[in-house]
């Protein structure tokens, strides 16, 4: 067999989508007391097919997008609370969660891969291997991870370290970035990035990814000095330097606010929503309803673009054996050719 390099354009893969958030608000909210199925809102969120996952101490349970009606049990196993990570592909409303492996007795975690979820919600297939092991935490503060849910990708940002895990969806490839900005980056920014986490034992916090066309951002909820949330802001984690910048407001900055709790989030492109749960409802989503553990969904607007081409190589063709043997006489023949003329000029230049 032989390779051949052609000239012209060779097939590339699709170019990475851009995309981003471009609001959200509290109108046309749905919501739903989560208690009775699902219990404490300590879990993650995900959203898949037409259902949003919201995963509590007790169970994961799946509701309806539209309405939070038809709530169904998953066959999530939410034994490990901590190791419950449900993270969303954006792209094509396809949920997943994280496997990983507990290092010794601290909360550090060896990421090995993902397990699919189906439309339903429930585990389905084979558990996708990732590129290559990812670590989330350290002795010196073992709760540093933001999980962010993108388009056609999952984002690990390690804020104590400052690295960043780009990896793309479905297939597992991890694209480590270094220099990515870290916690201490906005410790005297207002709002400070939140640290629920810190107080409430959790390993991670989960958020959503950007890209656009080149650097990746990560939108999270933020908090005061009084480690009360304010609302979710964009930080730009490839430019350190760069201020936090507002996205949604939960409401006045106040102690015991009934939005207190709001720690996580995802949204839904294919239904212009995003999702979230807070404990005791929330007045802007729930009026004066009494809730326990309030789940919901509200607006949202997305941009969503194709990103540009990646440069094309060369393409290779494959002769096949009888092109291997006229590539090996054309050779030699050119080679012949050149001894033959080196010989006449030696004869010329003696006679």
């Amino acid at each position: 067999m032989c390779l051949v390099a052609l000239s012209g354009t060779a097939s590339v893969a699709a170019a990475t989508d851009i995309f981003s958030v471009t609001s959200l608000t509290t109108d046309s909210a749905v919501y739903v007391d989560a208690n009775d199925l699902a219990g404490d809102d300590d879990g993650f969120l995900g959203v898949t097919g037409t259902k949003f996952l919201f995963s509590g101490d007790t169970a994961t349970v799946a509701y309806d997008l539209s309405d939070m009606g038809n709530a169904t049990v998953t066959d999530v196993d939410n034994g490990n609370n901590d190791n419950n990570w449900l993270f969303s592909d954006l792209k094509t409303q396809t949920s997943y969660y994280f496997v990983a492996d507990q290092v010794g007795d601290d909360d550090i975690y060896d990421v090995t891969g993902f397990q699919p979820l189906n439309q339903a919600g429930n585990v389905s297939g084979a558990v996708i291997a990732l590129s290559e092991t990812v670590t989330i935490g350290n002795e010196e503060s073992d709760e540093c991870s933001i999980f962010a849910s993108g388009y056609g990708r999952v984002v690990i940002w390690d804020g104590c370290l400052g690295v960043i895990y780009d990896i793309e969806l479905p297939t597992g490839t991890v694209t480590t970035i270094n220099d990515a900005a870290t916690y201490a980056d906005y410790a005297t920014s207002t709002p400070l990035l939140l640290n629920y986490w810190e107080v409430n034992n959790y390993v991670a916090q989960l958020g959503v990814a950007e890209f656009d066309g080149s650097e990746l951002h990560i939108l999270a909820v933020a908090e005061n000095d009084n480690n009360y949330p304010l609302g979710i802001y964009r930080y730009d984690v490839q430019d350190p330097a760069a201020a936090p910048t507002e996205l949604l407001s939960f409401g006045p900055d106040v102690e015991g606010a009934d939005y207190a709790d709001i720690w996580k989030f995802t949204v839904s492109p294919a239904t212009n929503q995003w999702c979230s749960g807070a404990e005791s409802g929330w007045a802007a989503i729930s009026g004066e309803d009494s809730i326990d553990e309030l789940a919901f969904c509200a607006s949202a607007t997305f941009s969503i673009s194709a990103g540009p081409a990646p440069e094309p190589e060369p393409e290779l063709a494959d002769t096949g054996a009888d092109g291997a043997a006229f590539l090996t006489i054309g050779a030699l023949a050119l080679l012949g050719g050149a001894t033959l003329l080196l010989s006449a000029r030696r004869r010329t230049a003696t006679s």
